[in-house]
């Protein structure tokens, strides 16, 4: 996958990272969007990210604009092109073609596996989990309203599904 990530972001004249950026800004929620998030996700220093973030700047892929609630905070969103661009590359297509060709028992058990799997990385190195509100221990659900009970904020459903950087386990949490 990593392969063919670089291959299709080098056809847009983007470097990997720029390709990962872009991704995650895509797939984050309203908290995460910040340089200091990207750089937690990618597991790099701040300044790394700062560069990066110029770069996809100046090819107008990436907007930063100032919180208007703490005007410490800057946060980040990728353009109208930046989305264009990251619909055009590939990776995920090729894994679900390769996930479709596994027979359908182990097709069916992979995705339960690979959790399992991440969630042991994480344990091992003590890197952050950055996940979908939707399994979070600070989520608090109703028949009407979704909760962040960390922030204090109540969240769109459609905002369940993005990645957020103050996941935690709820299952981790019942042991």
């Amino acid at each position: 996958m990593r392969t063919e990530t670089r291959k299709s972001g080098n056809r847009h004249g983007l470097l990997p990272v720029q390709v990962e950026i872009l991704q995650y800004l895509c797939a984050c929620n309203r908290y995460s969007n910040t340089p200091l998030a990207v750089a937690e996700y990618l597991g790099t220093t701040k300044g790394t990210v700062s560069q990066t973030l110029k770069a996809l700047e100046r090819k107008g892929l990436v907007t930063k604009e100032t919180d208007p609630k703490d005007r410490r905070v800057v946060r980040l969103e990728v353009t109208r092109k930046g989305r264009q661009v990251v619909d055009r590359i590939v990776p995920g297509e090729a894994f679900g073609a390769a996930l479709a060709r596994l027979p359908n028992e182990e097709g069916a058990q992979l995705p339960a596996l690979l959790d399992q799997l991440l969630g042991a990385m994480e344990e091992t190195t003590h890197r952050s989990h950055f996940a979908p509100c939707r399994g979070c221990n600070h989520l608090e659900l109703s028949t009407r309203t979704a909760r962040c009970l960390r922030r204090g904020v109540t969240i769109p459903r459609k905002e369940l599904e993005l990645l957020c950087r103050d996941y935690e386990d709820a299952s981790a949490s019942a042991h």
